[in-house]
Parts: C-alpha cells; structure tokens; sequence
C-alpha cells in the first residue's frame, strides 16, 4: 500500500493512503453485469495528454462560480420520472476542465502519486504529474528493475452505491431509467455500470480520481451509500476480478514530499518496495538529479 507524506517546508506530516474512499468489508454474492455504451467525446484529450488550463471542454460543466453546486440542488424534492439530470451547461463539478480531460494520463503510478498528495480533490494536477513523471524516469533509468514495481491498490477507478433503503432508485437504475447523473458520466468518462447481486451497483471511470468526483455522485438522488471498487484493467496492476477489495500485485511506492507555501513540490522521496520485500529509496531535488538513501 502507499503511503504519502505531504508537508510544509522543515514540518511533515504523515498520510496513510490506504483504503482512502471507505473503510468497508464486504460480501459480494455474483455479479451481473450490464453496461451503458458511453457516447464517444470528441472533446476528450487522448490519454497522456495535456491542456491549456485556459481552454474547457465544450458543453462541459463550467469551473467558475456563475453556475449551480450539485449542493445547491433540492434533492428533498420528489424525484421526477426517469431521474432527470440538472442542466449540464450550469452544472459545476469538481475538477478543472483540462486536468479532467487530460485524465488518464500515460503515466499511471505519476498521476496516482500525484493525485495521492491530496486525494481529496478531483484529479491531479498537472504541473504535479509532469515533475513526479520525470523523477520516476529517472530514477528508472539509474534502476531500469524499478519499472515493475507500480503503485499498488490505493485510488480506486470505481464506486458501487448499495440501495438497501432506496429500491426505487436501484430500479430505474436496472432499466436505465436513472439520468441524474447523466452529467457526471459525461465529465469523468463514464466506462460502464455493473449490477452487484440486484443490491448495488457500481459504475467504472476512465481515470485517475480523487474523493471530490466520489463526493459529488453523492449528492445524487439515492446513491449517498458508497464504497470503493476496482475495475480490472491492463493497465491497472490490480488481480484480475471485479471487486471491492484489491490487493498489490506488483510491490509499492511510496513518496514523501516538501511542499513550498505556494504549493509546489520542493524535495521528493520515493520509496520502492519489491514483491520481494527489498527496499529502494531515492531523493529528488528541484536542483539535483536523484540520489540513492541509505
């Protein structure tokens, strides 16, 4: 598991990155699977790309403040037929349009680490992503071994919403009936929805992300009971099943970070643990080039 140490400059503070969306053990039963066929976005970035912080996603939700929070909805109200979503246009989300379009990235351990400093936001940030991209590099061109050693289980790709009080919801949901979070899918690449024992559901993401777009499906009608879940992927070196449990498959990373008052990354610390349970510690500077611990 990783853990991340972020700090202010000559104080650290340690955060334990395990299990960071929920604390729950569960029982699955079987899994029926059925999927939405997302819409292709001819306004996403291609995976490992980047994007102007100036330029937004066309129709996207907007990122100032001259829109409505998914706070501010009446979710007291009846729910209409079909769960209809708000208006998309006035929406605001979590997420700064071009890092949510940048999401995934190429580099999948550089955007988890970076997004791991603060998992409580949406997506990483890129300037973030770039520097913790070009220490791995090179840090594995000094250890080329290190290129199997990966991140392991700590931002999930998934969430699964149980609706044991909530049937109405789980219902629509059954017959796509349930558009509320319409708007959501399409900001964070919505990938498909698998049914979970006709109890729950869980939907996967096209991306590396944070607390604040979990939070946000929160607000939605009847889907406040939530819990972390793990798609199987090629590129996610997690066992190959769906499940609300995920073990390290490929050792660890851990990174230790100072951040200056402004925000940005000052010294770096990574520490690779091997299946093998050997420990490799490099440091980075902004001036130097990394350097072997111990």
């Amino acid at each position: 598991m990783m853990a991340v140490m972020a700090a202010r400059r000559g104080t650290r503070t340690r955060i334990d990155g395990a299990d960071p969306v929920g604390r729950c053990a569960w029982m699955l039963a079987a899994l029926l699977v059925g999927c939405h066929e997302p819409a292709a976005d001819p306004h996403r970035a291609p995976a490992g790309s980047s994007t102007s912080a100036s330029e937004s996603t066309s129709g996207a939700p907007p990122s100032d403040d001259s829109g409505t929070t998914l706070q501010g909805l009446d979710t007291e109200a009846p729910p209409r037929p079909g769960y209809p979503p708000p208006n998309c246009e006035t929406l605001l989300l979590p997420g700064p349009p071009a890092d949510v379009a940048a999401t995934p990235r190429a580099d999948h351990d550089a955007e988890v680490l970076a997004l791991a400093i603060d998992s409580t936001q949406a997506v990483a940030k890129q300037s973030r992503y770039d520097i913790i991209t070009a220490d791995l590099a090179a840090i594995r061109a000094i250890d080329p071994s290190l290129a199997t050693v990966h991140v392991g289980c700590v931002l999930p790709n998934g969430v699964a919403f149980w609706f044991f009080d909530d049937q109405d919801v789980n219902q629509a949901i059954y017959a796509d009936d349930y558009h509320a979070w319409d708007c959501l899918h399409h900001y964070y690449h919505h990938l498909q929805t698998v049914r979970i024992d006709g109890i729950a559901v869980a939907i996967e993401l096209d991306g590396v992300y944070g607390d604040a777009v979990w939070q946000a499906y929160a607000y939605l009608p009847g889907l406040d009971d939530q819990s972390p879940y793990w798609f199987q992927r090629d590129d996610w070196p997690v066992p190959p099943d769906t499940s609300s449990r995920c073990t390290p498959v490929a050792g660890s990373i851990t990174l230790s970070v100072t951040l200056l008052p402004n925000g940005a990354l000052d010294e770096r610390e990574y520490r690779f643990e091997r299946e093998t349970g050997e420990v490799v510690v490099y440091r980075v500077t902004p001036t130097e080039p990394p350097q072997p611990v111990g």
